[in-house]
């Protein structure tokens, strides 16, 4: 799934600086960011389905590596730390992450190139 390796190669080091510690068999903050990008990428905005999404179809499952689902108010507590990291409103720093995102995946599939 490119969403998955997109995130992989993104610098995430001022996020994962907002946690002291990740206990095992916990959702990491990279694989939070994927399935909020691929929940939002098939218009799943909701905490709650975005949870429910989790536990029911397979491409969440993938993105979670055999980790359990979060619940959703680890999904509202992750969104609200991106918001303090970016200091912009949840939706501008959504948008710009989108953005590169999207722009990065055009560039590999050679649909735009960057001067």
């Amino acid at each position: 799934m490119l969403l998955s390796q997109y995130v992989e190669e993104m610098d995430l080091t001022d996020l994962y600086s907002t946690y002291e510690r990740i206990r095992e068999n916990q959702v990491t903050p990279r694989q939070l960011l994927k399935i909020l990008l691929y929940g939002y990428m098939n218009r799943e905005y909701s905490s709650r389905a975005i949870e429910t999404r989790c536990k029911r179809d397979i491409n969440f499952m993938y993105l979670l590596e055999d980790n359990p689902a979060p619940d959703h108010s680890t999904i509202v507590r992750y969104n609200t730390n991106i918001c303090i990291i970016k200091k912009h409103p949840f939706p501008s720093a959504l948008i710009h992450s989108l953005s590169f995102l999207l722009i990065k995946l055009l560039c590999f599939l050679s649909k735009v190139h960057i001067l």
